[in-house]
């Protein structure tokens, strides 16, 4: 049987923190998080997983972002707005440090099952430094400048059975509640990053 696949708006889904080390005050950078002034820069501009946290009145709910740095991509899926990133593994971050991230399910640090995700909020350069949606609900309000963000959806598979590496994978029922992961590899082998607060539209 064919792969069910689902898009899930960004904006109806919660992310859980799974990133080391608790958020600052809250705070939003003066031109928003995809600001150029930090955001997509080749310096960084903040301390290495700095994480901070700020309340979204669109939203409604407390929103969570981490200061990473973007490995190397992909081949097959660019980064953009609502792609899902982890850990960089060895041949792009041979010091293991956890503040490199890629979106390569070939090549992640930590076991599919245990490490850390977020979400990119726009392109980003390779080993460039940005802003990463890691926690809470989807930035939306005008100030944090993640429109991008706020209007992409996010592709998952329900069918366990047949599942495209580098896509979500979500356990229950699309019409409820239910745990969601990204699948590093081509069984149904997830991280648990996130819960789903809303109806996904079936394709």
């Amino acid at each position: 049987m064919a792969a069910a696949i689902c898009y899930i708006a960004a904006t109806k889904v919660e992310l859980i923190d799974n990133w080391n080390g608790a958020p600052a005050m809250p705070h939003i950078p003066t031109t928003g998080f995809t600001g150029t002034d930090q955001h997509n820069v080749a310096d960084a501009k903040r301390k290495p997983g700095t994480k901070v946290q700020y309340y979204d009145t669109t939203s409604e709910a407390w929103v969570r972002m981490i200061y990473l740095k973007m490995g190397t991509a992909s081949t097959e899926v660019a980064v953009a707005a609502g792609k899902v990133m982890q850990v960089a593994g060895p041949s792009m971050n041979s010091s293991k440090y956890e503040y490199i991230v890629t979106n390569d399910e070939d090549d992640i640090l930590y076991p599919v099952t245990t490490g850390p995700a977020c979400i990119a909020l726009s392109a980003v350069t390779a080993d460039y430094w940005a802003w990463w949606w890691c926690g809470g609900g989807c930035p939306r309000m005008a100030k944090a400048g993640c429109s991008a963000l706020a209007a992409a959806t996010i592709p998952c598979y329900w069918d366990v059975a047949s599942i495209t590496a580098g896509y979500v994978a979500c356990a229950g029922d699309r019409y409820s509640t239910a745990e969601s992961g990204l699948v590093a590899a081509s069984a149904y082998n997830s991280v648990p990053f996130a819960r789903l607060n809303g109806v996904a539209t079936n394709v």
